[in-house]
């Protein structure tokens, strides 16, 4: 019922308490994946704009074959050439937003909205693991660079 209400969803993203629970439910985590965006845009973005909330939903996707299941592992230095691995419904991908030299920008976008813009990924990352996680994407996400990105992603299907 929560999932279903944009209103309810709103509240979950206001709420640190929720959004705990939710970044750590790998149940939470495969309903979310299963929405469009536009249902759970607020929850994404809340997740986005806190490191630890990142932190918890890589732990809870890694950790969890039952519900997520790996597809994809990539990374380019030519970013937008990840596009085509971010598209396919029912999927989660996780980001590590780097750059090829000091100084580049890897941002996501979802739906052709500005999600996250960061180099913290790393320097020339080659997977994404716990500690350059930076960002979290659901379909359909995009990548660009400014000044030399570079970025790796792994995408997990829902199961």
């Amino acid at each position: 019922a929560v999932l279903a209400s944009s209103t309810a969803m709103q509240a979950v993203a206001a709420s640190s308490t929720a959004m705990e629970a939710v970044a750590m439910s790998s149940t939470a985590i495969a309903n979310i994946c299963k929405l469009s965006y536009n249902a759970t845009k607020d929850v994404i973005i809340a997740i986005n704009n806190n490191e630890d909330y990142i932190k918890k939903v890589f732990d809870t996707v890694t950790s969890d074959s039952s519900k997520f299941q790996l597809t994809v592992i990539q990374n380019q230095d030519s970013v937008s050439s990840l596009n085509q691995f971010c598209n396919t419904p029912d999927t989660i991908i996780l980001c590590a937003l780097g750059t090829y030299r000091a100084g580049g920008i890897t941002s996501l976008l979802i739906n052709n909205e500005l999600i996250k813009s960061s180099g913290s990924g790393g320097l020339q990352p080659h997977y994404v693991d716990r500690n350059n996680c930076s960002a979290i994407a659901v379909p359909n996400a995009t990548f660009t660079e400014y000044n030399d990105g570079h970025a790796a992603i792994s995408v997990y299907k829902v199961i």
